[in-house]
């Protein structure tokens, strides 16, 4: 081989080596950009499953707390309705109660007695009724036993009724007064003007509904806790 040839055969070799290490570095550049892209892409895929990661659990938190604040609003309904049903029904049994302790008293001769006594009097004093013969007295038909009496006055001389009617009869229950027997339902007593056309009810309904006027509002502020 002469100089020339081998010249040249250094010139191939040469260039054959400097490709290969041109090529490797550009290979090596190519797979850092690849790289390089890899990662960026990866981490922005990392901090996108990472902020959906988050909303989601925000999301997640948003919901239990309007789960729980819905369950706490429906819990305070709910007590407040036991709440209100508990003093609705103890205002009716309250109600109840006085009106069956009104009817239960009611029933007393002594108490219809003394009704007789003060209603009749107050209206007489005043109404100015001079003439007593305009006041019509119901009393109950379980012992308004007066047409017995009047029919057979021997019959009213005992009995807590007749004693009543006749020692009262120079009081304010003279004789002129007309009395008159109620239906078997009837409490208390009711009083007529009859010239007037007024009649006034001492029944038991009216006794209780007269108290529970003001004594229902009361109890409700004594469950309201208004006064103790």
């Amino acid at each position: 081989m002469n100089k020339n040839s081998e010249q040249i055969a250094f010139g191939i070799d040469e260039l054959v080596a400097k490709l290969q290490s041109e090529g490797v570095e550009a290979a090596e550049k190519k797979s850092r950009q690849i790289l390089a892209a890899a990662e960026h892409e990866a981490q922005q895929t990392l901090a996108q499953a990472k902020k959906q990661s988050e909303q989601l659990i925000q999301q997640a938190r948003d919901n239990i707390q309007r789960e729980r604040q819905a369950a706490q609003e429906d819990l305070q309904t709910c007590y407040r309705d036991m709440v209100l049903d508990i003093k609705n029904h103890l205002l009716t049994r309250f109600t109840d109660d006085v009106k069956r302790l009104v009817h239960q008293t009611v029933q007393s001769d002594d108490v219809v007695q003394q009704l007789v006594i003060a209603a009749a009097g107050k209206i007489i004093d005043q109404a100015n009724l001079g003439n007593l013969q305009a006041l019509k007295i119901t009393l109950p038909d379980k012992i308004m036993q007066l047409e017995d009496i009047i029919n057979d006055p021997e019959l009213g001389g005992s009995g807590e009724l007749a004693d009543f009617v006749f020692s009262q009869q120079h009081k304010i229950l003279r004789e002129g007064v007309t009395f008159t027997r109620g239906d078997a339902e009837l409490a208390g007593i009711k009083i007529e003007i009859k010239d007037d056309k007024v009649s006034v009810d001492v029944t038991d309904e009216a006794i209780a509904d007269m108290l529970l006027t003001y004594l229902n509002p009361r109890f409700r502020a004594l469950l309201d806790g208004i006064i103790r």
